[in-house]
């Protein structure tokens, strides 16, 4: 796969901080209904990226239940190394991969 290629595909439209909402949690609700409007598929799916208390980093597809203006809440097992994770090292990453099938 030539990735210059596959580049020359980008959106050139941009991100205009102007039509930026000041709120994270608002411009996170209409990228959301963006992403519902186009039909992607399983746009609540997320890799949630956590770190042990050790470092070692970990990834992992989780599924959104909700947001607010505390944060993201997910599905998941509370016993599992990634509840362990989060028990240890209260911050972890979230990544929408919002893509066309």
């Amino acid at each position: 796969m030539n990735v210059a290629t596959n580049a020359a595909d980008w959106p050139t439209r941009g991100l205009d901080e102007g039509m930026v909402a000041a709120d994270p949690h608002e411009q996170f609700d209409r990228w959301m209904a963006d992403v519902v409007e186009l039909g992607l598929p399983e746009p609540t799916a997320m890799v949630l990226a956590t770190v042990s208390a050790a470092g070692q980093p970990r990834a992992r597809t989780v599924l959104l239940k909700r947001h607010d203006q505390e944060g993201f809440a997910f599905y998941t097992n509370r016993t599992s190394r990634k509840g362990h994770d989060l028990d240890e090292v209260s911050r972890a990453s979230l990544l929408f991969p919002w893509h066309r099938s």
